[in-house]
């Protein structure tokens, strides 16, 4: 029986050698990744043309007054919120885009956390999208003093089945992602919130009052800091904030590996 054992163990130790291995490339690879993306500076020198900027780069998909068009989406009713939250984030622009009815669904966006333009290019785009686009502004979201306990309760009811509990993001379903919040600053929280990004739903002021919206988007600051620390640096344990899913596989490994170990303890035993 022992004989019989020995190369099931083997076997699951090699497997659980590769389960380390995953995680830890997970870990050192979300970390410098998690360059942060910053809110938008107070626009800067008259010299960036936000008019210019837009009918450069959004109007052939947008529309001159981004009412949309078959390539991409309307983004009246999203507002200057939704192109700083975009834009920002590198989400915008798409390199490669199919046409936006083709599929019959939302454009499949996930942030890069590299924008394509300078901060100050950045604010001036938002700033000239107020003029044309009708839906929310960019939030001012102050976190000091933020219920920590109602945001908490308020992600886990509503946001921790597609960001999941760790806000590091996951599959659903259609092939859609959620993506992590790991780089998301609080007023893109917010942001994301009121404008409804990709497959998200709208919460409107309605569902989430300005300072219930402030609580999430401080719980999801608080997440940041638990992974990465107050400085940013990469958790220590590598399996921290690593999701359901490698999580999973590491206890079933551990677990299995256990069972035969005290099957093969049995064995000698007897």
């Amino acid at each position: 029986m022992l004989a019989q054992v020995r190369p099931l163990v083997a076997l699951l130790a090699a497997w659980s050698v590769c389960a380390v291995a995953v995680v830890l490339l997970t870990s050192w690879w979300d970390g410098p990744a998690a360059a942060q993306t910053t809110d938008l500076p107070p626009l800067g020198g008259a010299e960036v043309d936000g008019e210019t900027l837009w009918k450069r780069d959004c109007a052939s998909c947008h529309g001159a007054t981004g009412d949309g068009s078959a390539w991409a989406p309307s983004l009246q009713g999203k507002g200057p919120a939704a192109v700083a939250l975009t834009v920002a984030t590198g989400r915008m622009p798409i390199e490669q885009l199919a046409p936006y009815g083709a599929g019959g669904g939302p454009i499949r966006m996930q942030p890069t956390g590299r924008p394509s333009y300078p901060p100050a290019e950045v604010a001036a785009l938002v700033a000239y999208s107020r003029t044309i686009l009708t839906g929310p502004d960019v939030p001012r979201v102050d976190v000091a003093g933020a219920d920590l306990a109602r945001g908490q309760q308020l992600f886990q009811q509503n946001c921790a089945a597609c960001h999941s509990w760790s806000g590091r993001g996951g599959a659903l379903t259609a092939g859609m992602i959620a993506p992590t919040l790991m780089r998301s600053t609080p007023t893109q929280v917010v942001e994301a919130m009121r404008t409804g990004l990709g497959s998200m739903p709208v919460f409107s002021a309605r569902t989430f009052d300005d300072q219930d919206a402030t609580a999430i988007a401080a719980y999801v600051q608080e997440l940041r800091q638990q992974e990465h620390g107050n400085e940013g640096a990469a958790s220590s344990s590598g399996l921290a904030f690593r999701g359901p899913l490698v999580e999973g596989a590491v206890a079933w490994l551990v677990g299995i590996l256990a069972i035969l170990l005290a099957v093969r303890w049995i064995g000698a035993r007897s």
